[in-house]
C-alpha cells in the first residue's frame, strides 16, 4: 500500500505543475509518474514515491537549522545512540523532532 500523504504530495505537484517537470526532477520517466498519479501503476509505488520525497520533500532540521532531504532527515533520526557529545546531542534532538513523529517517517 502506497504512503499516502506521499502519494497526495505527488498530485498536488502534479496539478501545480506537469508531469514533465515532475518527471525529470525526481528523474524517472513520465510514463511512470502518470501511472502513479492515476493509480494504475503495476507495481507497489514506494520507490517512486521516495524519489519524490528526495527530490521534493524538503525539511527545515530545527537542530541543525538547515533543510533536509526526507531520506536524510530519516537517516538522522534512524541511527543508534552515539557515544560523542554532538552526535548525542543531535540524537536526543531526533527523538523529539516534530518531523521524525510523522507517520511516513518512522
Amino acid at each position: 500500500m502506497p504512503n499516502q500523504a506521499s502519494l497526495a504530495r505527488l498530485k498536488a505537484e502534479v496539478a501545480r505543475t506537469n508531469i514533465t517537470q515532475v518527471a525529470a526532477k525526481m528523474g524517472v520517466p513520465r510514463c511512470t509518474v502518470s501511472l502513479v498519479v492515476r493509480d494504475k501503476y503495476p507495481a507497489n509505488p514506494k520507490n517512486i514515491l521516495e524519489k519524490f520525497e528526495d527530490a521534493f520533500g524538503r525539511l527545515l532540521c530545527p537542530h541543525l537549522n538547515i533543510e533536509l532531504k526526507r531520506s536524510e532527515c530519516l537517516e538522522y533520526s534512524s541511527k543508534q545512540r552515539p557515544s560523542n557529545p554532538i552526535g548525542l546531542s543531535h540524537w536526543r534532538a531526533c527523538r523529539n523532532c516534530e518531523h521524525g513523529k510523522q507517520g511516513d517517517m518512522k
